[in-house]
Parts: structure tokens; C-alpha cells; sequence
């Protein structure tokens, strides 16, 4: 998965960092923006995210596993956005994972904090 096209109108998920070092999981729902810097090393951020085991893919319930890995999660409301925060963090990351996201290239920076919860609704809200 390294194009663009590959990712549009399918669900797909992207990692980000804030200003405070937080990690999020963004979920496109099929429709949510994707920074240009993700969509180039697409491949990195589904990796990642293909090997986070879950019984409950496909159901709300599969946030909780993503907040008990430690990531902010948001999610896309459909169809014109914007992506909402829907979980906050309930552990610790563990380092091995926060190795693996920090090593990928592709890691865009929010300049906000995600600790605010809410709303993200521009792709220039990511530099």
C-alpha cells in the first residue's frame, strides 16, 4: 500500500505526534484526510497498524484496544469529517511500540496537543 489511490474509499489507518510526544491512531472511516507525508510511506503506517491484533475489528470496542495500547485514538465521522478524538490513552505505550512508530519516517507532527481531545478538522493542522 504506497499510493494514494490504494487508500481512498478504504478504511486506513495513520499515526501522528503532537507537541508533547503523544501518539495517536487516526482512522479514515474511507474518507478522512491522509497527510501527503502518510499517503508517500503508506506502507509504514499500515504495517504498524496491521500488526495491532484485535478481537474486536470492526466494532467501537476495538478503540478501547487502541487506548490500551497507549494512543490517542480519532476517528472519521462520515462522510465530511472531521476526525474526532473518541479515546484517550488508558496505559502506558509500551517502548517497543514507541520505538516502532518513532522509527517511522513518515511520522507527521500535529502542532496542537492531543490531550484536548475534540476535533481535527484541517490537514493543516499537520505541517
Amino acid at each position: 500500500m504506497t499510493q494514494p489511490a490504494e487508500v481512498e474509499g478504504m478504511e486506513f489507518d495513520w499515526f501522528a505526534m503532537d507537541s508533547r510526544g503523544s501518539i495517536a491512531l487516526f482512522a479514515t472511516a474511507g474518507a478522512g484526510f491522509v497527510p501527503p507525508l502518510v499517503l508517500s510511506h503508506a506502507g509504514e503506517h499500515d504495517a504498524i497498524s496491521q500488526g495491532i491484533l484485535s478481537p474486536h475489528w470492526g466494532t467501537e470496542k476495538v478503540w478501547d484496544v487502541y487506548a490500551g495500547l497507549g494512543l490517542w485514538v480519532y476517528d472519521w465521522k462520515l462522510h465530511e469529517g472531521p476526525y474526532f478524538c473518541v479515546r484517550k490513552p488508558s496505559h502506558e505505550m509500551a517502548d517497543g511500540l514507541r520505538r516502532r512508530l518513532l522509527g517511522v519516517s513518515s511520522l507527521p507532527r500535529f502542532e496542537g496537543k492531543f490531550q484536548h481531545g475534540g476535533t481535527i478538522t484541517s490537514i493543516l493542522e499537520f505541517p
